[in-house]
């Protein structure tokens, strides 16, 4: 039986036809309408739904918001007049309302949909909240003492490796891949992804095995681990860390940027990149503002970190001065 999934993901409540690496509100049988196992006050912010119709690479017409090309593979999302399209090569393509509350998904023709969840959790509600005006990084990000520290770099730099170790010596997860910042006063991050995506080779990776945790295989083979959840939030920003992989180190080392530094930095991962229109304002606004009141620094790491002995344990140290 087909359910209807309603999960609570990066400050919004999102309806879809599948699960989500996120904080469920209910699982109900499709259709249903109005959603009986929900609150009164939870009405979805955003609707997922899945057409029979496959894509078949077309591209609507407009104006694009952003794109890349690297190699064989793109994205391009195109702002239109019923909406916005953004499209992922050979893979899927997501058509959102022009009120950003809708979103229809198709595969691409001889793909399958098991990778639709993938692509909505991550670049896709990525683009809505962009798109909505929130600042949205690349970034892992926990829970320690109350407060969250947040792990930024480019892809493979170890964001969820970090993560992992840390929530391994006492730190909950707030988000993997994709972290919603705030400012109303003071820097403020949402709960999103209640699952890290680790690489094959990160059964150790948190300083010791993963067999027997809740564990189990993304559709693009990683490993899912879910570790302690941070608290409902929104949580409290404190610092945001650069992460960069030194071979010439054989322990972490963390140093503070001044303020216009970690703007830099922060400007430098964003979740969906290469934006070419003004509506990326609002995030970079939101970004000046976390920058003049939060930490930002630089953690350099050794290379293999995860596979020192204590690793885990001397990276918290550094990480939450402790």
């Amino acid at each position: 039986m087909t359910l209807h999934h309603v999960h609570r993901l990066h400050g919004l409540i999102v309806d879809a036809p599948f699960e989500l690496p996120a904080v469920p509100l209910s699982a109900v049988p499709l259709p249903a309408v109005p959603l009986p196992a929900v609150p009164d006050d939870a009405v979805p912010d955003l609707v997922v739904e899945v057409t029979g119709q496959a894509w078949t690479g077309e591209i609507p017409d407009g104006r694009v918001v952003a794109a890349l090309e690297a190699g064989d593979f793109f994205y391009r999302l195109v702002a239109h007049p019923a909406g916005f399209t953004f499209a992922f090569s050979r893979t899927a393509v997501f058509d959102l309302s022009d009120d950003l509350r809708h979103v229809t998904a198709r595969p691409h023709e001889g793909e399958s949909p098991d990778r639709l969840p993938l692509f909505l959790s991550g670049a896709v509600i990525a683009a809505v909240l962009m798109l909505r005006g929130h600042a949205v990084l690349h970034a892992s990000c926990v829970e320690y003492d109350g407060v969250a520290t947040a792990f930024v770099g480019d892809s493979g730099a170890g964001k969820s490796t970090v993560a992992a170790m840390l929530c391994a010596t006492g730190a909950a997860l707030v988000t993997d891949d994709v972290l919603r910042v705030d400012h109303s006063g003071a820097p403020l991050c949402h709960v999103g992804s209640t699952s890290l995506r680790l690489r094959q080779g990160s059964r150790l990776v948190t300083g010791r095995s993963l067999d027997g945790e809740p564990t189990d295989l993304s559709v693009d083979g990683r490993v899912l681990w879910r570790p302690p959840q941070a608290s409902p939030g929104p949580i409290a920003l404190a610092e945001v860390c650069e992460l960069v992989v030194d071979p010439s180190i054989t322990a972490p080392v963390k140093t503070t940027s001044d303020w216009k530094a970690g703007l830099q930095c922060l400007l430098r991962y964003p979740r969906v990149g290469n934006w070419r229109d003004t509506t990326s304002a609002a995030h970079f606004d939101t970004l000046v503002d976390v920058a003049r009141s939060v930490r930002v620094t630089q953690l350099r790491v050794p290379l293999g970190l995860p596979a020192v002995t204590g690793g885990a344990e001397q990276l918290a140290s550094v990480v939450f001065e402790r």
